[in-house]
């Protein structure tokens, strides 16, 4: 495992991908600050966390063209012969894969810090919650990993695993926001009646039919809300709501998920036929 460890490290700190992904994390930094430099009462913490939104795309990009390569140049089929097993193939991708993605959140970080501070000062949210939410973020790039590891180890057509790994990146962005905006649904809506004249406007409140007042449908979207990738990443952006540690039950989601693409994955392509 050492000697495989090794091998893709080498491979990964060579790869073009590796650095144009780590480009693009910190050019969403210059980004970012170019946009909010001008406004002083714009804290560090606002808009700081969007990264949690790309990193999903960043990975199934980066995932399936790093792993996909062994597939074309059969790098694979070579590490069989050699004596490396297959479950130790497939750990070895993950924790690359996985590290990789860690290591564009540090440069995203790095970058973030060593260009807000001096224009915006530092965080002036609670430091536990700031780093509650690397914490949780980390913790999402593994599972984003284990998801695009699992589609590419079990599915060799590179280009195709591109595009489907992209497109679930962005679907489970896309319905992690749907499903936040129908619980934020109040209870009520606002009705303003105005009269011929336009005097005395009266005020009315009626039952939102969009609101979901079903308790256990309710309890099913929030569930989804916690559990898919795409709601945690909406939620750990900060964008919608206040900077707040992220609840206990999303270490315990990722944590289920990891384990199960892997397990999931390592089934599937020990019983894989690699021509």
């Amino acid at each position: 495992m050492r000697k495989l460890l090794s091998a893709d490290y080498s491979r990964l700190f060579k790869s073009r991908e590796f650095y144009i992904a780590a480009l693009l994390m910190v050019l969403l930094v210059v980004f970012r600050v170019a946009n909010v430099v001008t406004d002083p009462s714009v804290a560090l913490e606002d808009g700081f966390f969007i990264y949690a939104i790309v990193i999903g795309v960043i990975m199934a990009a980066f995932v399936t063209l790093y792993v996909g390569t062994e597939h074309g140049s059969h790098t694979i089929r070579n590490k069989l012969i050699a004596g490396h097993t297959r479950v130790n193939i497939y750990l070895s991708n993950y924790i690359v894969c996985t590290s990789a993605g860690w290591l564009f959140c540090i440069f995203y970080l790095a970058a973030g810090l060593a260009l807000g501070i001096p224009f915006q000062g530092f965080f002036e949210a609670r430091a536990a919650d700031i780093m509650a939410i690397i914490l949780c973020i980390f913790l999402l790039t593994a599972v984003y990993a284990g998801i695009f590891v699992m589609l590419i180890m079990i599915y060799n057509n590179r280009a195709a695993a591109s595009v489907v790994s992209i497109f679930l990146a962005l679907a489970m962005f896309i319905f992690g926001i749907h499903v936040l905006e129908k619980l934020e649904e109040p209870e009520k809506i606002e009705i303003v009646e105005y009269s011929v004249n336009g005097d005395n406007p009266d005020t009315i409140f009626e039952d939102n039919p969009r609101y979901i007042s079903n308790g256990n449908v309710r309890r099913v979207y929030e569930i989804m809300n916690d559990v898919l990738p795409g709601g945690q990443s909406v939620r750990l952006s900060c964008m919608i709501g206040d900077i707040v540690s992220p609840p206990v039950q999303f270490y315990i989601y990722d944590t289920l998920i990891i384990m199960l693409t892997c397990g999931f994955g390592i089934i599937i392509f020990r019983k894989k036929d690699l021509k």
